[in-house]
Order: C-alpha cells, then sequence, then structure tokens
C-alpha cells in the first residue's frame, strides 16, 4: 500500500473515518451527525461531505450532505440527515448509527453556492435546502457575534 503524503490525506477526494460524537433529533425525520475528523479541514459555509457505507458482502452506497457546522467547529462538522424511508445511505444513519460508531467521509467539497462571508445575503431555502444556510447563520454569528444574542 502507497504512503500518502500529509497534503494528499487532507486532500478533499481522500477517505477518512471520522467518530460520531452526537446526535440530535432535529424534527421526526432529520437528525443531526456530529462528526469529528482526523484530517479536518476548514471548509466553506454551503459546502458538502460525501458519506460511503460498505456493506459486509462489498456493496457500497455514497451519498452527499451539506455541512450545518461553522467552519470555526475546528475537529469536527455536523451532518444534518433527512431520512428517507426508501434510502440507502439515511435510513442506516437514522436506524443504526450512534455516539462512538465510525464512518467513512471524505470532502469537503463545493456544491451550488457557497458564502465567503465577503458581502450581505438573503437567505430563502426550504426542506434539506435550509442545512447549507445553517451553516452560513452559524459562522455569521461566530464571526460577527455583536448581531447575535446566541449561537445558532
Amino acid at each position: 500500500m502507497d504512503r500518502l503524503t500529509p497534503v494528499e490525506q487532507r486532500a478533499p477526494g481522500g477517505w477518512q473515518i471520522g467518530t460520531v460524537t452526537s446526535v440530535k433529533r432535529e424534527t421526526p425525520t432529520v437528525k443531526a451527525f456530529r462528526i469529528a475528523l482526523p484530517m479536518w479541514m476548514p471548509h466553506l459555509p454551503g459546502q458538502h461531505y460525501d458519506v460511503r457505507l460498505t456493506a459486509p458482502d462489498g456493496y457500497r452506497a455514497q451519498r452527499s450532505y451539506s455541512v450545518a457546522s461553522s467552519p470555526l467547529d475546528e475537529g469536527e462538522i455536523e451532518l444534518t440527515i433527512d431520512r428517507l424511508d426508501e434510502g440507502e445511505v439515511s435510513p442506516y444513519f437514522h436506524d443504526v448509527v450512534v455516539e462512538g460508531d465510525q464512518v467513512e467521509v471524505r470532502g469537503p467539497f463545493t456544491s451550488y453556492f457557497v458564502w465567503r462571508g465577503e458581502a450581505p445575503a438573503v437567505l430563502i431555502g426550504g426542506g434539506s435546502g435550509v442545512v447549507p444556510l445553517m451553516a452560513m447563520l452559524r459562522h455569521r454569528r461566530w464571526t460577527m457575534p455583536e448581531l447575535a444574542m446566541r449561537r445558532v
């Protein structure tokens, strides 16, 4: 097996094993999973991570989930996952994953948009589209606490 350099290990395309540090029910069908990453790197609000599950027979399923946490939450990311009854990955997270479990992730990757905090923004979203907006709000509150009474 080839040894990866530290830069290659931190590259967004490389898979790593993260540890679930908390699971929080947000709604009856949505849970937030905080995951500690050994090769953590800051993300931009609006980016996502890929999650991969591997079955004992070698079958793999992979999905992308937006990051809900601020880039200033060093060492961890928060992925908010909506349970889809016909899904391959979300039911596993909702029905099986608990604190202390390990999951395979890679990222961060740029999605449709990212917010660099350079300009004011009006945030409008619904359903799972709210998740990247939460990262933007949380980051704004970390970087400009005078604008908010508490963190989201």
